[in-house]
């Protein structure tokens, strides 16, 4: 593939013409192989970046929406979210748009508030947009789902699996597996793989997610033969866990598991190694690729586990071609919500192609039969909306995640 030489735009009142095209997507490795010794890439990017300017408006331009947090404390967790699903819509339309038409992305911020995400939905009722991307977290995405729902608009969440998101309602859908898949798997995985039939669940009071892959995990672990020890809850942006961690060296536990996001698990990792536990520490999808960051002594790392839905190592060509696109104009990818988030609009894509039409009771009924190969492996849907697809259990090596096992549906 050869990129294009040049790029004139010309006409007034934002009334182009697009002389040169070049076609951002890569689609073989060869080719990414011979970028990587040219200055190709370089020449693609700038081109795209020009063309992003050039492509003319539509009258009833169709709007995809981006629900989650730009600001508040879980911010850090949605960049990449917000970069994929920009980067996919703009690879659709820089290779001639959906239907003939280019599509829009337009981010609305939650605020990392469940009240907010509600909010940003009606919101997006009120644009009349086609879908829904996003939210990320389960508390937020059950509470878009439920005003996306009434209104008729499809919704594919990203991170949000709690089983509660979909059920919501048909309209509603998710690019991740589901908590109740999280909790099978990892309860699998400490009695089957770490040969551990006792264990101790530190969750965190009040956050849908949490309490739902808990509760997935313990009712798994104890039906696979296992004991589930102690139980106990830690607040949002707690800091101490000495009495709860006390609790669970006192028990008669093996493992700890600790269904929470990254600065809290990061805590208690460091805080459980420091009193003498030494026992394995696994955690779900929400502790993402920031955990290990937030843990200062990376040798306190060791025998911790962590549920992913995707990473940078696999062996996917697609997800190896996304991921050079992605972070030539965006840098490095932090978090797997960023694969989701991509899957989440060729998904939509595929369904209107599949449907014919923008008519989102079409689109819902083309979700349900869609099937893609996407970054993040194969997806098709469930009757709930939930796709059914692999997931990765990371461990740490030298204090940074690395590739452990594959476990499947």
């Amino acid at each position: 593939m050869r990129p294009a030489s040049s790029l004139a735009c010309h006409g007034k009142r934002q009334k182009h013409i697009i002389i040169a095209v070049p076609c951002l997507i890569v689609y073989d490795s060869l080719e990414i192989r011979k970028l990587e010794r040219t200055r190709g890439m370089r020449q693609i990017i700038f081109i795209f970046a020009l063309l992003l300017f050039c492509v003319p408006a539509r009258a009833q331009q169709p709007i995809i929406a981006v629900i989650g947090s730009e600001s508040g404390r879980l911010a850090y967790l949605h960049k990449d979210m917000f970069r994929a699903a920009r980067y996919a819509v703009d690879e659709i339309n820089v290779n001639g748009g959906l239907l003939g038409m280019q599509l829009k992305v337009v981010n609305l911020d939650n605020r990392s508030r469940a009240d907010v995400s509600a909010e940003m939905a009606q919101k997006a009722v009120d644009m009349d947009v086609a879908c829904v991307i996003g939210p990320m977290i389960s508390s937020h995405a059950v509470a878009s789902a439920k005003v996306l729902q009434k209104a008729g608009i499809p919704m594919i969440a990203t991170t949000a699996t709690a089983p509660q998101v979909t059920l919501v309602g048909d309209y509603i859908f998710r690019a991740c597996f589901t908590d109740d898949f999280q909790g099978r798997a990892l309860a699998y995985f400490i009695i089957r793989k770490l040969h551990l039939k006792s264990a101790a669940i530190l969750q965190q009071t009040g956050e849908t997610y949490s309490a739902s892959l808990a509760d997935a995990f313990a009712d798994a672990f104890t039906n696979l033969g296992g004991t589930v020890d102690i139980v106990e809850h830690y607040q949002a942006e707690q800091t101490d866990f000495a009495r709860e961690l006390d609790a669970v060296r006192h028990s008669k536990a093996k493992a700890l598991f600790v269904p929470g996001y990254a600065h809290e698990a990061a805590a208690i990792i460091s805080q459980a190694r420091r009193m003498g536990m030494t026992i394995p520490i696994v955690g779900g999808d929400a502790w993402g690729n920031k955990t290990h960051t937030l843990v200062n002594d990376k040798s306190l790392l060791t025998d911790c586990y962590q549920l992913r839905h995707w990473h940078r190592s696999t062996s996917n060509d697609l997800s190896r071609i996304f991921l050079y696109g992605y972070e030539a104009i965006y840098g490095p990818m932090l978090q797997d919500v960023g694969a989701l988030a991509y899957d989440g609009v060729r998904l939509f894509v595929a369904a209107v192609q599949k449907a014919g039409t923008f008519n989102r009771k079409a689109v819902r009924d083309a979700l349900q039969t869609t099937e893609i190969k996407g970054v993040t492996g194969k997806i098709r849907f469930d009757k709930n909306g939930d796709p059914v697809k692999s997931a990765l259990i990371l461990t740490y090596r030298d204090g940074r995640p690395a590739f452990f096992m594959i476990l499947e549906p």
